[in-house]
C-alpha cells in the first residue's frame, strides 16, 4: 500500500520513500533485532513477524512504486481519471490487479531473505523461543554437539539453503514468465544453445564421414 500511495499521489512520494531508504541504509538483520528487542513484550512469535514485517517493507516498496508510476501513465487509467473515477478507486480496480504479478515475483525473493533472517535471530535467541522447533534453534541447540553428531547441526542448515534456492527458484521462474524482457532473454539464450547444439552435431558428421 505505500509503494501504490508513493507512486500514485506523487506529492506523498518524497516523505514516504525518504523513509523507506533510511530504513534500507540499515543492515536488514541489525534493524530486525533493535524491533524484535523493542517489540519483546509481545509474545515471541509475533514480535519476530511484526520486526520481518517492518524490515522488508522497504523492498517491496520501492518495486511496487516504480510499476506504479509506469501504470499511472497507461491509458486506461487517464481513461478512468477523465471519466470521474476516484484516485483510490482507480488504484484498487485498476492498478492493483495489474500489480499481483509483480508483487508475487518480489514476494518469493523478499521471503527467501525473511527466512534467511529469522533463522538467524532464532540462532542469537531472539526468535521463536523454545520448544517451539525452528532451523535457527536447531542450530543452536546442536552447537554442543557438532563433534559427536554433526548431523543434527548440518541437517537444518540443508533445509535452509534448500528453502533459500527454491524461493529464488520459483521467484525467476515467474519473472521469466510474467516479464516480456525476461522472457525474450530466456529464448534468446535458449536458441542460442539449439544453434550451438546444432553445429557440434553437424561438426561430429562431418568429421564421421
Amino acid at each position: 500500500m505505500l509503494g501504490l500511495i508513493a507512486g500514485y499521489y506523487r506529492a506523498s512520494s518524497v516523505v514516504i520513500m525518504r523513509i523507506m531508504d533510511a530504513m534500507m541504509s540499515f543492515p536488514a538483520i541489525v534493524l530486525a533485532i533493535t524491533l524484535v528487542i523493542a517489540l519483546s513484550s509481545q509474545a515471541g512469535a509475533l514480535a519476530l513477524v511484526i520486526a520481518l514485517i517492518i524490515v522488508f517493507v522497504p523492498y517491496v516498496a520501492r518495486v511496487v512504486r516504480s510499476r506504479t508510476l509506469s501504470l499511472a501513465e497507461r491509458g486506461f487509467v487517464t481513461a478512468a481519471r477523465g471519466s470521474g473515477v476516484r484516485g483510490w478507486k482507480i488504484i484498487v480496480i485498476h492498478i492493483l490487479p495489474n500489480l499481483l504479478p509483480t508483487i508475487m515475483v518480489q514476494a518469493t525473493f523478499v521471503y527467501a531473505q525473511a527466512l534467511l533472517s529469522d533463522a538467524a535471530l532464532s540462532f542469537l535467541g531472539l526468535g521463536v523461543p523454545p520448544p517451539t522447533p525452528t532451523w535457527g534453534n536447531m542450530i543452536a541447540d546442536a552447537r554442543n554437539y557438532i563433534e559427536s553428531a554433526p548431523l543434527f547441526i548440518i541437517s537444518p542448515g540443508v533445509a535452509i539453503v534448500v528453502a533459500v534456492m527454491a524461493f529464488n527458484v520459483v521467484g525467476d521462474s515467474l519473472r521469466t514468465l510474467i516479464d516480456p524482457r525476461a522472457r525474450s532473454v530466456a529464448d534468446l539464450r535458449a536458441a542460442q544453445r539449439r544453434h550451438k547444439i546444432a553445429g557440434h552435431q553437424a561438426y561430429v558428421a562431418s568429421e564421421s564421414r
